[in-house]
């Protein structure tokens, strides 16, 4: 190479000083395209691997945040990025339309994905894996469902301390469904945890601050029945309504019973049952129950046994045995019915032929 530069550089010498500018120019120049070019038609840039993650690439939901409306997209885990990107990774940065996540946030999804399903194998233990580690790194929602996981024992072993743990770093953050389940184990859920009301309420109190629909039923029952609290049902019947103004079915049942029994003013059986059909359609089974009854008893609205018989049939199916007992007690009914009435009147109409 240095003997090639060398006899170049003995025939420029022999060159008129202007060809010499010229030439040096043209080099440079030729240079310059040369580099252009190369990054104009070269290969794009490889994407994230997932061996360079270690966590993997896979497809999965994500609109940018939204867990209701999605579209699937590819995107990539970058361990060493600290961010996640549908498409691939360049020196500028993300592409337009691009969406970037902090680390925590992209572990947060991929646990989504495995939970779920999408585009990638099913995998509770990876699930939990993926938020365990958007946990650690701060994201409340990851620490919430850790917590849930930890709870009920699904992709992990059962662990009560770690799941009220993971509940409480999440409620700290201002996760309301955190500051809920906290509320439960105060409130007894769980026999492995001292019970306080006081902290049950407040965690409660916090919750329905960030309109927890769960939390207001869960205060307006502890009211309702006076347990760890002064009974106040007045106070329960507005968390019941609260609730079920938002589409409770669980409020909109317990408003119902408010109405028909006339707890807190004169009982409204016609106002009731429209509360019971909502909790119905909400698919609240005691509802279904309580309109089969109605029916049958033809209070708060027209009597019509064949539907009450079916609504009670709904309930049982539902394993609701208060509707089992009372359609066993229509049943004898109809054979004592059959008996008395029916059988007598066959055995003189067989006499009479």
């Amino acid at each position: 190479m240095d003997a090639v530069v060398k006899g170049i550089v003995e025939i420029m010498e022999k060159w008129p000083q202007r060809l010499q500018v010229l030439f040096v120019v043209s080099i440079t120049v030729l240079g310059i395209s040369y580099v252009l070019l190369s990054g104009l038609f070269s290969s794009p840039p490889e994407k994230i691997s997932a061996k360079n993650s270690g966590t993997g690439a896979t497809t999965i939901a994500t609109d940018g945040g939204s867990q209701n409306s999605i579209e699937t997209a590819t995107i990539n885990i970058a361990g060493d990025h600290n961010t996640i990107i549908n498409g691939s990774k360049t020196k500028e940065g993300p592409k337009k339309g691009e969406e970037v996540f902090d680390y925590a946030t992209a572990q947060y999804y991929l646990g989504l994905a495995y939970q779920d399903g999408r585009g990638i194998a099913f995998s509770d233990s990876k699930a939990v894996q993926a938020w365990q580690e958007a946990a650690t790194h701060g994201n409340a929602d990851a620490q919430f469902l850790l917590g849930r996981a930890y709870e009920f024992g699904k992709g992990i072993p059962a662990n009560q301390s770690e799941a009220l743990k993971w509940y409480k770093m999440a409620a700290n953050q201002g996760n309301a469904d955190a500051m809920n389940s906290v509320g439960n184990f105060y409130n007894g859920d769980k026999k492995s945890i001292h019970k306080d009301s006081k902290e049950a309420i407040r965690w409660y109190e916090e919750a329905i601050k960030r309109n927890n629909i769960n939390a207001m039923y869960n205060l307006a029952q502890m009211y309702y029945s006076g347990d760890g609290i002064a009974r106040n049902r007045r106070k329960a019947f507005d968390l019941f309504q609260k609730a079920a103004d938002q589409g409770d079915g669980d409020g909109q049942y317990m408003v119902a019973v408010y109405k028909y029994n006339g707890l807190t003013d004169t009982p409204d059986k016609a106002g009731a049952i429209s509360w019971f059909k909502k909790a119905y359609d909400q698919g609240n089974v005691s509802a279904a129950y309580a309109l089969g009854v109605a029916y049958i008893n033809g209070e708060g609205v027209e009597a019509d046994f064949r539907h009450g018989a079916d609504l009670l049939k709904d309930a049982a199916a539902q394993g609701d045995k208060d509707a089992q007992d009372a359609l066993d007690q229509l049943r004898e009914k109809q054979e004592r019915a059959r008996q008395t009435y029916l059988e007598p009147v066959k055995q003189k109409n067989d006499a009479e032929q």
